[in-house]
């Protein structure tokens, strides 16, 4: 631990084990990440304390991306004015669309993958108020897939 850095895919630390891991084992441990629990923005500062007080826990990886893509639907379906029924209209205003996410900025690449181009974190586990949290080190904004 001392002669090398402690580094993970964010799984490793997400909320759905961060809990019931060995405190010796994950504080300190860098983690590549599309989200930390951690971020100061006011947009993630809202969703986390709102996800802890709903469900006991900070959220964690899938439940940002599960936020986060159904946003992006909703964003696209409310330019549509609701009306889904065009699957070639509803592509285009996906792929239009832009949302500010907990972890910042979210929009989808082009053809053919549709993939998040978004900003990438670089977390660490560290001891915050008597509970592990994954902050984050500055980010990589803006990041293709």
């Amino acid at each position: 631990r001392d002669k090398l850095p402690m580094l993970g895919i964010t799984q490793l630390t997400d909320y759905s084990v961060l809990p019931s891991e060995d405190p010796a084992a994950v504080l300190g441990l860098h983690t590549g990440a599309q989200y930390c629990d951690g971020i100061t923005t006011p947009e993630n500062q809202k969703f986390a304390n709102e996800y802890k007080a709903q469900y006991g826990v900070y959220p964690g990886y899938y439940s940002d991306a599960g936020y986060a893509k159904a946003r992006l639907l909703i964003t696209a379906i409310q330019k549509l004015d609701g009306v889904v029924s065009d699957h070639k209209a509803l592509i285009k205003a996906m792929k239009n669309a832009t949302i500010v996410a907990a972890r910042g900025p979210v929009k989808l690449s082009g053809p053919p993958a549709y993939s998040p181009i978004q900003n990438t974190h670089m977390c660490e586990v560290k001891p915050a108020h008597g509970e592990r949290r994954k902050v984050p080190i500055p980010p990589s904004p803006n990041v293709p897939p």
